[in-house]
């Protein structure tokens, strides 16, 4: 299931920020750790699968005002902020409205010249891929409450999924509802496991 963001820990505050297409559940892994001396907030950016909707046109202020609105009502005034790839674009906006102690900007993008809108197509590939996902998700979510446990070697979900082994996502640029399958491999799945 895709949720908003995570909370957790307590010290000064830090907030996460993922990169192009992921979650907040990137940071997983070392959430313990930084749980450890700091109130965590990892959120899902706008636009993003689980994140708030952007209604009318995708820019990176959108972004970063949704951001600023989230640390708003979880009552960060400013923040220690990492950020990867669109995050670390995103923290080092949001350094620039004063609303960062610090800033760990992990391989942030941007840097597209003045003039230069080529981004734009990124960011509307980015919402059709949204768009995708959302619908898969409420496929995925079905499966797995369907399977107890098991190793298939094809089934199919509906006629715009197919599950096949061996974890891969290939979706097409083309929607859920065309007859073009996403597919979704797994070499060995059980309905304990998280998709």
């Amino acid at each position: 299931m895709f949720t908003p963001s995570h909370r957790g820990g307590s010290g000064p505050p830090l907030v996460c920020l993922h990169g192009f297409m992921d979650t907040w559940r990137t940071w997983e892994i070392v959430l313990p750790e930084l749980e450890r001396r700091h109130d965590v907030l990892a959120l899902t950016l706008a636009g993003h699968t689980g994140g708030p909707p952007i209604e009318g046109e995708i820019s990176v202020g959108v972004i970063v005002d949704a951001v600023e609105r989230t640390m708003d009502e979880a009552g960060f005034e400013i923040a220690h902020i990492v950020g990867d790839s669109l995050g670390g674009y995103v923290a080092l906006e949001l350094a620039s409205r004063g609303r960062a102690a610090t800033v760990v900007a992990l391989a942030p993008a941007g840097g597209w010249a003045k003039g230069d809108e080529s981004y734009k197509e990124l960011l509307r590939a980015q919402s059709t891929l949204h768009e995708q996902m959302e619908q898969l998700s409420n496929v995925v979510d079905g499966v797995h409450e369907n399977f107890q446990a098991a190793t298939f070697s094809s089934v199919v979900v509906s006629s715009s999924v197919t599950l096949m082994p061996s974890l891969n996502v290939a979706p097409s640029r083309s929607s859920l509802t065309s007859s073009a399958p996403l597919i979704i491999r797994q070499r060995s799945w059980a309905a304990s496991s998280s998709l």
